[in-house]
């Protein structure tokens, strides 16, 4: 006489050796990683944006975030970028007599070098506070490691969209997975991801039955 074996039973025996199951479960345990090693980084992050505030100096009307910018543009005053000349010329022009005595630019270059002293000083301290965060927090291998584990997240992805399910529960799986990822990936593939799911519960909704 043959045992009877229902029907669901049977789905859980012939899932076991379905990749995508495996493929799945190996997601889960990467998003893991993903999530412990981003709280790290974040945390690490944060410590640096911390330090660095506010991040920028402002010299001639710009808002300057590095050295090498705010020596390029105090060295090469009449070279200004396409977003900034308009405004800048104008200020500038608006700001300067037409003719100046050598004594007036001697006034205005000593003031502006001032000016550049005084922003770069603010400048190397913002600097030098972000370099300090970053060995205190750890941020570099923070940042390695952030990298590596969701680059591992997409690869174990990656594997799920090329499994080949070998059983129906496998393929109604990796279906809802699609789903999931279209509708995360942007607002425009919500009505696709519905529609997925939608099909997916009259499917399954036919194998319970």
């Amino acid at each position: 006489m043959k045992t009877q074996i229902s029907r669901r039973a049977l789905a859980g025996v012939v899932t076991v050796g379905d990749p995508v199951f495996a493929a799945l479960a190996e997601l889960e345990r990467v998003k893991a990683t993903v999530e412990t090693v981003g709280k790290v980084h974040t945390r690490a992050e944060e410590a640096i944006f911390e330090a660095r505030a506010p991040g920028f100096v402002e010299f001639e009307g710009r808002e300057v975030r590095s050295l090498a910018d705010l020596d390029g543009w105090y060295r090469s005053p009449g070279v200004l970028s396409d977003e900034n000349i308009r405004k800048i010329v104008r200020s500038l022009i608006a700001k300067r007599p037409r003719f100046l005595s050598p004594a007036q630019k001697a006034a205005r270059d000593a003031t502006r070098e001032a000016e550049y002293s005084k922003a770069r000083a603010e400048l190397e301290r913002i600097v030098a506070a972000e370099a300090e965060a970053r060995v205190q927090s750890g941020f570099d291998e923070a940042e390695t490691r952030w990298n590596d584990a969701t680059s591992r997240e997409n690869d174990a992805e990656d594997v799920i969209f090329a499994c080949e399910p070998r059983t129906v529960a496998g393929a109604l799986a990796q279906l809802r997975f699609v789903a999931d990822h279209v509708a995360n990936f942007s607002a425009d593939y919500f009505d696709t991801a519905g529609a997925i799911r939608r099909v997916l519960e009259v499917i399954e909704a036919n194998r319970r039955a």
